[in-house]
């Protein structure tokens, strides 16, 4: 049972000596549609802001609250002038609790209208980030479209046998073409629209350049792994 050391060897020295039948047997066509671009515009559209709520106002003091009717002892009963000195402490601790409610009645009002103002600002801001956004949309999807165009000139031009649009359509295959790491894609196209012949100048990896190891072994006596280096002559072959 192979380990796999020996498997990874040789599932790649069989990629190698399939390189041409693997490319025989796929089709390299490239659709020109393929070539074409339909993605969405990935950008987020500004978002409406949240509103801040408003400060609620405090419920106006009522001088009919008990915290402001007093209550009279015997003496302030029988005599006047003590229950009028009482009546008007708790008078004035009424209109102070109406003094203070109207300070902060105030203030929260204030408070309430700056709310209002910033909430204006950010939905003006909104307003032109929006625009900003709606504009780069535009021209997002008019360059898709004139790419796409181009794509289907490009395409024409190809079926005219034009030069040029022949020999990018063949190097794009070329470029899409699997091979192993150390296969380096340095190629030449040239086309002849006149008569119809398309040369290829491809250049093909040097010996030295291939993996040496042909496979590896596990020696059971040893319990070591031996690596098989390829020969010269299956090199040359």
């Amino acid at each position: 049972m192979r380990n796999p050391v020996q498997r990874k060897h040789k599932k790649f020295r069989k990629k190698i000596d399939n390189i041409l039948l693997y490319s025989l047997s796929i089709d390299g066509t490239v659709e020109w549609s393929s070539l074409k671009i339909h993605s969405a515009f990935s950008e987020s559209k500004p978002k409406v802001p949240e509103r801040i709520k408003y400060k609620n106002i405090p419920i106006i003091p009522n001088s009919s609250s008990k915290e402001f009717i007093p209550k009279f002892t015997l003496l302030e009963k029988l005599f006047r002038s003590k229950r009028d000195k009482k009546e008007k402490t708790y008078l004035k601790i009424f209109k102070d609790a109406l003094t203070i409610w109207e300070s902060r009645k105030k203030k929260i009002e204030q408070e309430n209208i700056e709310i209002d103002n910033n909430y204006r600002i950010k939905i003006v801001e909104l307003k032109k980030e929006t625009e900003k956004w709606v504009q780069r949309e535009v021209e997002f999807f008019q360059k898709q479209i004139i790419y796409n165009k181009n794509i289907d000139e490009l395409e024409k031009r190809y079926y005219k046998k034009d030069n040029v649009v022949v020999m990018e359509y063949c190097e794009i295959i070329l470029n899409n073409s699997e091979y192993p790491n150390f296969f380096l894609k340095n190629f030449e196209v040239e086309y002849n629209g006149d008569n119809n012949i398309l040369i290829v100048d491809y250049e093909i990896p040097a010996l030295d350049s291939f993996p040496c190891i042909k496979e590896v072994k596990y020696i059971a006596t040893n319990k070591e792994l031996k690596e098989i280096y390829i020969s010269e002559t299956e090199l040359n072959n």
